[in-house]
């Protein structure tokens, strides 16, 4: 029940955030001349990065199945439109936390329940699913507010998001993995332990990290290659691939989001809050580490085919839910 369980963890912070955090970086209403600033929106960006442990954890808990994966991107594309919601019209407090919570993992449960997928697992959804949260992970610890000193609740709430895409990354990888050998899950679990380190380093450093959460990045998903790949030079290359290819990639589409589409405006306007002001940007990070991890995650699975054998049967071992 590993995948259910972290979807379910990611669901109570993605709703304690919504109804706790994000009034916390909301000028007090009615606001008219006021702008927001770089930052601003911390809080939606961390709620954005924990609903990707969501998608990750559906995934698992379906154990890769294509069509039930799909619906778990589609459920989650569902969720920011709750959000949005939630946001414009200002549901707070502890109660209403419980009870969003309580509801979206109940919805999830019982989509669960009546889709329970077959016994063999679909390995490529897995990869996808992992890659995705590999690289999502340290972004979540790089989030910032606009002042000078981060607030405890933010270092607190990243700490939480990168660590529970982690273990996430982790599950999706070892569920994809062709063999289960002791060396192939301490080599995920040694990237994996290395990734949360980075992100715990959020807590006790001050200033900004990113050439660290970025190279922590690239780590982790060099530690899902050597999970997922069954043959010795698809492993190297593509533990190489993803060391070299994250960071070139997510700076390519970090600059693509900042200035080419950026998508923070009217998000804002959707939520009704204060657009950011002109000489600011007010981007959403998240897309930066999905479009990096299904990028990153296609070409992982495309190696990791071409070094299975097609005409030798594939020993299937029980994959954790």
């Amino acid at each position: 029940m590993v995948g259910l369980g972290g979807a379910g963890a990611a669901v109570i912070v993605w709703a304690s955030n919504l109804t706790m955090l994000q009034r916390l970086t909301e000028p007090a209403k009615p606001w008219r001349d006021e702008w927001a600033e770089n930052n601003t929106y911390w809080a939606r960006d961390l709620r954005w990065t924990v609903l990707v442990a969501v998608v990750a954890g559906l995934v698992l808990a379906f154990r890769g199945d294509r069509w039930r994966s799909a619906g778990a991107w589609l459920a989650v594309g569902g969720l920011i439109g709750v959000d949005l919601a939630v946001d414009r019209y200002d549901l707070a407090g502890l109660p209403a936390a419980g009870w969003l919570s309580a509801a979206v993992c109940a919805l999830l449960f019982l989509g669960w329940l009546l889709t329970r997928p077959g016994s063999a697992p679909d390995r490529v959804s897995l990869i996808l699913a992992a890659s995705v949260a590999a690289a999502t992970a340290p972004l979540a610890a790089g989030i910032e507010s606009p002042s000078e000193t981060d607030p405890a609740a933010l270092d607190a709430a990243a700490l939480v998001t990168g660590v529970l895409l982690v273990v996430m990354a982790f599950g999706c990888a070892v569920a994809a993995a062709p063999r289960r050998s002791p060396r192939r899950l301490a080599v995920a679990g040694a990237a994996a332990v290395a990734a949360s380190g980075a992100v715990a380093l959020r807590v006790v450093e001050t200033g900004p990290q990113i050439l660290l959460y970025v190279a922590a990045g690239g780590l982790l998903l060099a530690g899902v290659a050597a999970v997922v790949c069954p043959w010795k030079p698809g492993t190297a290359i593509a533990a190489i691939g993803m060391l070299v290819g994250h960071p070139v990639l997510s700076t390519a589409l970090l600059l693509f989001f900042a200035i080419g589409w950026p998508l923070g405006p009217e998000f804002t306007r959707i939520a009704g809050n204060p657009p950011v002001n002109a000489a600011d940007t007010d981007l959403i990070i998240v897309p930066v580490g999905i479009l990096s991890g299904l990028i990153l995650g296609a070409l992982l699975a495309a190696i990791s085919r071409v070094g299975q054998p097609v005409d030798t049967p594939r020993t299937e071992e029980p994959a954790t839910v």
